[in-house]
């Protein structure tokens, strides 16, 4: 492209599938055939920018694009002020000398363009018409084609009965009167035409109404009128029509990205919903129009980013430049909600009130939930305490806060199978966790530390009917749990888990408790929470740093020190502390039930978190298949000291195969 309003033409037609013609200063067309010349081939927008390159953008409006533009010139102004509050417009384009309010075109709508219907100065951009895009010659939009709104109904209900082609583009009506006896039958079918299409009962009631006073003779009373379009109120609306930017191309399957879900379809749906596209003189299927026009290489999970991430692709390490890539982002924010920051009281009483101690940490993680959802908070938050004391209570606000979408919660064995989508979340709550056995919590774990922190900065997120894809490793994890001495493991050099516990009941508690703060939150305690987390300072919050130790996190890492802890410590000692052991060494020197222990091949899997508490972590052979080394003629595995460098471990252990040769 040679020319910035040549960019933006792409972008509307890459990213919106909008077509789009060149015109001049004078807001002519350049193209023989006008609007009708408008298209979505890259290729002839390319001849045309190299032809016009400082021409201004258009785009037909109606059918052709799905638009519906109230233009507001300066005499329209006092029309503008005193009905914006009712417009409820997403997209308004400031032009040189006024306003283009940018809607949807209605479903079962055909508005013609029409000028100074709604007021002098306020002009409606419909079939058969076009519009300047503005923002291409640098003027600053509000909103955008992604934030589209139906016209309201009260707009249409104007419009409709002022353009009587409106009228007659709309109805099936047979040329002439419809005379008495058909009347009431016809009036009623339309408007269950109507009712199909999604129009609301404004609209239908406007153009019943038109119908009735130009082709109904005698024109019926307006009760009757009425009572037609209440009749048809519980009727459910056809499902609206889709249109090409509601859709991207997954290259790699062939499939159809929805955006409104972020769901995969396959070529027919598409086709099935939106009409064949008709660009540069040829007439293609929907979905090839999007696989030619909208293709994506690649998806991701990445809050920060855009929903479609140009020129990059995310690999296992992060981030690599790719010139002309594209991947799509299935993260979907929040919608903004402001409440008064002010006034948290319940929310923060009832926190208060369970974890006087720790409240200040705990609200500051979760404000860094909110405001930085993109960045990870290198350690979970284990919330403990007796089962209805509130734990829920607490975190309702944040999940509304970041959006329930974003807010998972799975139980702890779902940490250690294979399909793992819950790492697409903001917050990712494990409920729950208790004694499920010594190995059951070893494993629990180890599988949870690569959540907890980072790097790496992406994980491998593998779904049900999906293709495995790379997401950011930004989730923040709370795990709650109503044991303490017999539920988690956390070792002595825990650095992952900031741990909260209550001494609280549930009958400390009443319904009626319960019912004010709920009652509260339902009125607006919600919004004011999202506030105040919004806007809470942060700056002295240092998400990578470990958290503090509290009483409960000691007493928990006390409850693991397991009888044989102390016996293999001995053992050890006995040893001299050696860089390197065997568990046949250990043995040698332990106590009959320390050494029972260490031979008995049930505990092959609780071995190793034992040796780790005594400062020894298994050192792998790179040469050998099963990482064993071998030592007096047997295949068998071997601990070094932990505080030592991984080379100075791996020496340790080769020597010590030597040794025992």
């Amino acid at each position: 492209m040679t020319a910035k309003p040549w960019e933006v033409a792409a972008d509307l037609v890459m990213n919106y599938g909008m077509p789009v013609f060149p015109c001049g200063e004078d807001k002519q067309p350049l193209t023989p055939h006008g609007f009708k010349d408008a298209t979505t081939d890259i290729e002839q927008l390319d001849r045309w920018a190299a032809m016009f390159p400082e021409a201004l953008i258009a785009i037909p409006t109606g059918n052709i694009s799905g638009l519906l533009v109230v233009d507001i010139d300066p005499d329209g102004a006092a029309w503008y002020s005193q009905n914006g509050d009712r417009l409820a417009c997403g997209c308004i384009n400031p032009t040189r000398r006024g306003w283009h309010l940018v809607y949807k075109m209605p479903a079962g709508l055909d508005l013609r363009c029409s000028a100074s219907k709604l007021a002098q100065g306020v002009d409606v951009r419909a079939s058969g018409g076009y519009v300047i895009w503005w923002p291409a010659a640098g003027l600053t939009a509000v909103g955008g084609l992604d934030d589209l709104t139906a016209p309201p109904g009260w707009l249409l209900d104007e419009l409709i009965p002022a353009t009587p082609s409106a009228v007659a583009a709309n109805t099936a009506a047979p040329s002439g009167s419809i005379a008495e006896g058909r009347r009431n039958d016809y009036l009623s079918r339309e408007a269950f035409r109507l009712k199909k299409q999604g129009c609301d009962p404004a609209q239908i009631a406007a153009t019943l109404r038109a119908i009735n006073e130009t082709r109904c003779s005698p024109p019926l009373e307006a009760r009757e009128i009425a009572t037609i379009v209440a009749g048809k109120a519980r009727i459910e609306p056809d499902a609206p029509p889709l249109m090409v930017s509601d859709f991207y191309a997954y290259m790699p399957e062939n499939k159809f990205i929805f955006v409104a879900t972020r769901e995969l379809w396959p070529a027919a749906s598409v086709d099935a919903r939106i009409a064949p596209v008709v660009s540069a003189g040829e007439t293609i299927r929907a979905s090839k129009h999007i696989a030619l026009t909208r293709p994506i290489d690649q998806m991701t999970w990445a809050p920060g980013e855009p929903m479609v991430i140009r020129d990059r692709i995310v690999k296992d390490g992060g981030w690599s430049a790719q010139p002309g890539r594209a991947v799509f982002n299935l993260y979907q924010a929040p919608a903004p909600q402001r409440g008064t920051a002010s006034d948290i009281g319940p929310w923060h009483a009832h926190l208060m009130r369970i974890y006087p101690t720790e409240a200040a940490h705990i609200i500051r993680w979760l404000a860094h939930r909110v405001q930085r959802p993109g960045d990870k908070v290198n350690h979970a938050l284990l919330l403990g305490g007796a089962q209805g004391i509130g734990k829920d209570t607490v975190l309702e606000p944040v999940k509304h806060a970041i959006g329930a979408w974003n807010f998972q919660e799975i139980s702890p064995k779902a940490t250690i199978g294979r399909f793992n989508g819950f790492v697409k979340s903001v917050i990712l709550r494990i409920s729950e966790a208790r004694d499920m056995g010594d190995i059951d919590r070893y494993a629990f774990y180890e599988a949870t530390k690569v959540y907890m922190a980072a790097p790496p900065d992406t994980l491998r997120c593998d779904e049900k009917n999906m293709r495995e894809h790379a997401v950011a490793n930004v989730m923040g994890v709370i795990i709650t749990t109503n044991h303490k001495t017999n539920g988690i493991y956390l070792p002595p050099d825990d650095r992952r888990h900031y741990v909260a516990w209550t001494d609280a009941t549930k009958e400390d508690f009443t319904t009626a408790y319960w019912n004010d703060i709920w009652r509260w939150y339902a009125t607006g305690g919600l919004a004011n929470v999202t506030a105040f987390l919004a806007d809470l300072d942060l700056s002295d919050f240092d998400p990578k740093a470990p958290p503090p130790r509290t009483p409960a996190w000691r007493e928990i890492v006390e409850s693991n020190r397991a009888p044989e802890d102390a016996a293999m410590a001995d053992a050890i000692d006995a040893l001299g502390n050696p860089p390197a052991v065997t568990l046949a060494m250990v043995a040698s020197r332990a106590s009959e039930e320390l050494r029972d222990f260490l031979l008995d091949r049930r505990n092959a899997r609780a071995v190793p978190h034992r040796l780790e508490t005594a400062g020894y972590v298994a050192v792998i052979n790179d040469s050998a298949k099963d990482g064993y080394y071998v030592i007096a003629g047997r295949r068998m595995p071997v601990y070094a000291l932990r505080t030592l460098p991984v080379r100075d471990r791996i020496a340790a252990a080769t020597a010590l195969g030597r040794r025992r040769e």
